[in-house]
């Protein structure tokens, strides 16, 4: 149907109907990573990749990427497409942070986290802000990746995720990271009150 849909378009389909167009490709996109037809979704991906006007209308294709990464067991690449896609996004995070980064970064949301009730946290706004959404959608992507190929990374994607929910508001991502927190405070730090709260 994405197929048919896409020959239906005008040359000029980009430039003049450019929200449709949009949506078709990235449909296509998905759908051919949903059947593994790997050609298929690059050849489609590499036209969204030229077309697309900003960066926020490339991460549902990113995130077909690394859904296909993942599906042929390249976890490593799903990884690095994810770390890529953050830095464009404004967050950079190191493949291979050594354990006083990861300590210093959990210091860092500790303060932040300071004041803050666990049993409040549910009733943050929803979030809105696009951008924030996209950061929270391929951190939450690339969770399971980095937990198999780069455990010390995991930390900061969480500690990134759950900084990002208690400033911006709560997303359909948000129980990841509170999830992955409570697990950290739990088997890390022995917090296990406190860990209990954040996995409720």
């Amino acid at each position: 149907y994405f197929k048919a849909g896409i020959k239906l378009l005008d040359k000029n389909s980009w430039e003049k109907y450019y929200e449709l167009t949009l949506h078709i490709y990235q449909g296509a996109v998905n759908s051919a990573q949903l059947c593994a037809d790997y050609d298929t979704m690059e050849e489609f991906t590499e036209c969204v990749f030229a077309n697309a006007r900003n960066i926020l209308d490339k991460v549902e294709v990113y995130e077909a990427q690394i859904s296909a990464c993942i599906a042929r067991n390249q976890l490593p690449d799903a990884v690095m497409i994810g770390l890529s896609v953050l830095k464009k996004l404004g967050i950079s995070l190191p493949d291979k942070p050594g354990k006083i980064k990861i300590v210093y970064e959990l210091i860092l949301l500790k303060l932040f986290l300071r004041g803050k009730q666990v049993d409040h946290l549910i009733n943050l706004p929803e979030m809105k802000d696009a951008h924030k959404l996209a950061i929270m959608q391929i951190l939450t992507r690339i969770g399971t990746s980095a937990y198999y190929t780069a455990p010390e990374l995991l930390p900061l994607v969480i500690f990134n995720a759950v900084k990002i929910s208690v400033k911006y508001g709560n997303s359909v991502y948000s129980p990841y990271s509170y999830a992955g927190f409570g697990m950290i405070l739990c088997g890390v730090l022995g917090d296990i009150d406190r860990g209990h709260a954040y996995g409720k």
